[in-house]
């Protein structure tokens, strides 16, 4: 007959069948298998997945990102943040900005305390009738890009042309001046 004795979880040292102990052999405690309950598994996975799209990281990431499908376009900040090209010649800074679908009476320019802020609005709206139903869609937005500029640069000459989407600001270089602001006017 065997005899019983009480299983205590927290005792690493385990006796040998016979009872007995410190004979020079080192035991090895018994590998536990832990067991994951499915339902606490997929609840966990639940919570992860509304805690990710509630999240602001995940407007920052946009809806058009490979985990969700763009259902109702891209309304994200990053969506109205037109992509600007510093390019610095010898006698002169250029600055080009891609503004496509804006107008030009919508786009304001002012150079101050020496940066060049670009700023401006978005309108869009498109209809479309089909058999009958309309279909209306409106998207507004603004945008504002602030670029640091250096000591030499004439902001009394600086010039801007809008055409085609493109906005191409040519910022004329001179010796290092006290820096001035003004607002430069779009042709």
């Amino acid at each position: 007959m065997t005899e019983l004795s009480r299983w205590n979880p927290f005792k690493f040292d385990r006796r040998s069948e016979k009872g007995q102990r410190g004979n020079g052999s080192t035991s090895v405690p018994a590998r536990r298998e832990t067991w994951v309950d499915p339902f606490q598994q997929m609840r966990n996975e639940m919570n992860q997945m509304m805690q990710s799209f509630f999240s602001d990281d995940w407007l920052s990431q946009g809806l058009r990102s490979a985990q969700s499908p763009a259902w109702f376009g891209d309304f994200t900040p990053r969506a109205f943040t037109p992509a600007v090209d510093v390019v610095n010649e010898k006698k002169h800074l250029v600055v080009n900005v891609e503004l496509p679908g804006i107008e030009k009476k919508d786009i304001t320019l002012n150079i101050d305390e020496g940066a060049l802020t670009i700023s401006g609005e978005k309108h869009e709206e498109k209809t479309v009738e089909e058999e009958g139903c309309y279909h209306t869609e409106r998207y507004f937005g603004q945008f504002r890009r602030t670029i640091p500029l250096p000591d030499d640069i004439d902001v009394d000459h600086a010039e801007a042309h809008f055409d085609k989407g493109v906005l191409n600001v040519r910022l004329p270089k001179v010796e290092s001046r006290e820096r001035k602001s003004r607002q430069i006017q779009l042709k």
